[in-house]
């Protein structure tokens, strides 16, 4: 049996969708299984993913669920969750292109670390050929925010792996019992916000969160319509759930955890 279950939730965007799959397939061996969770896509991704379920040349087992609706990326992947048979369960957005060898160092650090039951990649912005992603901090008014956010790739600190608050949910790993625990991602939120407070409940259950520079990927940000639409009350839901608890302990031991 494959040690991991990919979910990949989208709504249109076939163009980075086709990007993606194809940087998948060919960068990662096939210790995978893939599914796919379409949001209810008007711009021809339903019919094209018709199409690549019947293809014989995939090199992994792949579920390909259509919505009729928009699930939103929490409910999508949660419907996702329903058919992982693995014991990992990785979030992939379908603007990242993974580079070779990206997902075994995330499968390594899970393995080597009891305590760790999430785990984040580098992630390298396309447009300004910098650092994106490299774990999340919070900032004194409780805002999560990225680590070395534009820093060159090859910089010491963007490649210092290590327990961190909190890491992204454009390419997060989860031990998949803590996933069932939990009951997956927490739907209240829409499109936004969701993989931070996941992070925060994992925290709290006494487990910690990995950055994994070694595995890396590109990723576009915010490339799916209406990333944004719910910032606000997603922020609000945010500090409500979380704000007394972050400002006793979102950055503890932060310098500590990183080596």
């Amino acid at each position: 049996m494959n040690k991991v279950t990919i979910s990949i939730a989208l709504y249109n965007n076939l163009q980075y969708t086709k990007q993606c799959l194809g940087a998948l397939f060919t960068n990662t061996p096939p210790i995978y299984d893939l599914v796919i969770v379409d949001n209810g896509s008007t711009d021809g991704t339903r019919d094209w993913l018709t199409a690549l379920s019947k293809r014989k040349d995939i090199p992994v087992p792949v579920t390909i669920l259509i919505n009729s609706e928009n699930m939103n990326f929490a409910g999508a992947h949660n419907q996702a969750f329903e058919h992982c048979k693995t014991d990992y369960f990785l979030l992939l957005n379908n603007d990242t292109i993974p580079m070779k060898d990206w997902l075994e160092p995330m499968i390594e650090a899970m393995e080597a670390n009891e305590d760790v039951k999430v785990v984040g990649s580098k992630l390298i912005s396309p447009i300004y050929t910098g650092v994106q992603h490299a774990g999340v901090v919070f900032r004194e008014d409780c805002t999560p925010t990225h680590i070395n956010l534009g820093k060159p790739i090859y910089d010491n600190d963007v490649n210092n792996g290590g327990r961190c608050p909190s890491v992204t949910g454009a390419c997060m790993m989860i031990d998949s019992e803590i996933y069932r625990i939990l009951k997956g991602l927490e739907e209240e939120y829409k499109n936004g916000w969701e993989d931070t407070s996941f992070n925060l409940k994992v925290r709290q259950m006494g487990y910690s969160i990995w950055y994994e520079p070694k595995s890396v990927l590109w990723h576009y940000e915010g490339k799916t319509e209406g990333r944004l639409t719910n910032e606000t009350p997603n922020r609000k839901l945010f500090m409500a759930r979380w704000g007394d608890e972050i400002f006793k302990w979102g950055n503890k031991d932060i310098h500590k955890e990183r080596k």
